[in-house]
């Protein structure tokens, strides 16, 4: 089902192409002169400095210097202009505008400290639960270690503070409060926990099917009657081999857009999701076999500030394929893993930490799903992998739907004060 009156242009342009320089405006005084009437003013330059001037010869060099000074104006104000230009058009998304954010624009929870609350018998209740952060109850107030309740309920003044369980809503098929994701796209370029995340909310979603291209090459969760889609594009890592499979250019040309539109979904996403964290650790670690290298090492600064330039041409490349939108990016950021041998923990927080400065220089947020999850350990691979259908899952769906109800909110995504 299309997406009515926002059909987009998609240009896609390659990595490496370079748009002609126009030199129209290159010197915007190449074509002005001075008028012949005022040609005698040069004449006084050869007059000596204690030299009387004419009333007519001192208005000549009144207007030779302001049309001097105008000019120069010009030329500053256009050279300002262009430096402006070129600084912003370098960056892959508007940096966050100082406006304060509308009343319904919440304080991100997800960033907020908490604690992960779960349910052994019940894993809809699930939740990221956030400490006091206002109000009367921001400010501890000591009690009596008697009066612990040990029932494990959750703190009134905890769950105020926490985002919504939109993903409970829809699992009963209450769509009522998520109107928000009528005619909307969650678009991920991710790696397997991303589709495990995506197939286990999608089957927890009433009214939803998931249509798999390939457990690596991606799919897509669909409700038909809201005509909401979570859509995988599924990253081997960031390659800039053009023969490699895991080059995103090639793959975004002969699988991702025909997929789209096939789907009819070539309209600029609501969000997208960038992750493919383990991917990228494995490409690294090839780069480093390929050369000889030892692969229990950790990376090398060289292979990271690569890793961080390759990354932020992706995102420049991936923006041109809504060049007229602003599509909202936000970076899956890592999660810890259960071995630790041959710096594999090291590896993946090197790698991590490469992303988190392409966003801070990007203006992309953060989808903190991984740190919120710290200390949940049920992997069924006994390495990196959560179980299907698990909290950590449930944890994901909640997130998607947040940062999703934020992007639909004119004016949320970029104010000041959104992350406070």
């Amino acid at each position: 089902m299309a997406n009515a009156g926002n059909d987009v242009e998609l240009t896609a342009p390659l990595l490496g192409q370079e748009t002609a320089p126009t030199h129209q405006s290159q010197r915007p005084w190449k074509h002005l002169r001075i008028d012949s009437s005022d040609a005698h003013a040069n004449t006084q330059f050869s007059r000596p400095l204690n030299a009387s001037r004419s009333p007519r010869s001192s208005s000549a060099y009144a207007i030779f210097t302001c049309r001097a000074i105008v000019l120069i104006l010009a030329v500053a104000t256009f050279s300002a202009f262009t430096l402006y230009a070129m600084i912003t058009d370098s960056l892959p998304f508007q940096l966050t505008q100082n406006t304060p954010c509308p009343a319904e624009c919440v304080p991100d929870p997800f960033l907020r400290p908490g604690y992960l609350y779960t349910d052994e018998n019940d894993v809809s209740q699930t939740r990221w639960l956030v400490y006091p952060f206002s109000g009367s109850s921001a400010v501890p107030v000591h009690e009596n270690s008697e009066d612990i309740d040990f029932t494990f309920t959750p703190p009134e003044e905890m769950v105020r503070n926490s985002a919504p369980q939109y993903l409970l809503g829809a699992m009963r098929g209450d769509y009522s409060n998520l109107n928000f994701l009528t005619n909307q796209t969650l678009l991920i370029i991710g790696s397997s926990h991303d589709r495990n995340n995506i197939k286990s909310v999608c089957s927890w979603m009433d009214g939803s099917v998931y249509i798999s291209k390939g457990d690596h090459e991606g799919g897509r969760c669909f409700h038909q009657e809201l005509n909401f889609n979570i859509v995988l594009w599924f990253s081997t890592g960031v390659d800039d081999h053009a023969e490699s499979s895991s080059n995103l250019e090639a793959n975004v040309r002969d699988l991702f857009m025909p997929w789209m539109r096939e789907w009819d979904l070539l309209q600029p996403p609501t969000i997208m999701l960038f992750g493919a964290l383990f991917w990228n650790e494995h490409l690294l670690n090839e780069m480093n076999r390929h050369h000889g290298l030892e692969t229990a090492s950790p990376f090398a600064g060289s292979e990271l500030m690569w890793l961080r330039s390759r990354v932020f041409d992706l995102v420049t490349y991936i923006k041109n394929l809504w060049p007229k939108a602003e599509v909202p990016m936000m970076f899956r950021t890592r999660h810890l893993r259960v071995r630790g041998e041959q710096n594999r923990v090291r590896h993946i927080a090197q790698v991590d930490g490469a992303l988190r400065s392409v966003a801070e220089v990007s203006a992309i947020k953060l989808f903190e799903w991984g740190s919120r999850l710290e200390g949940f350990r049920e992997m069924y691979d006994h390495d990196q992998h959560f179980e299907m259908h698990s909290p950590a899952m449930w944890l994901a769906g909640d997130m998607f739907f947040f940062y999703l109800h934020r992007a639909s909110i004119p004016g949320c995504w970029q104010c000041r004060g959104a992350e406070d």
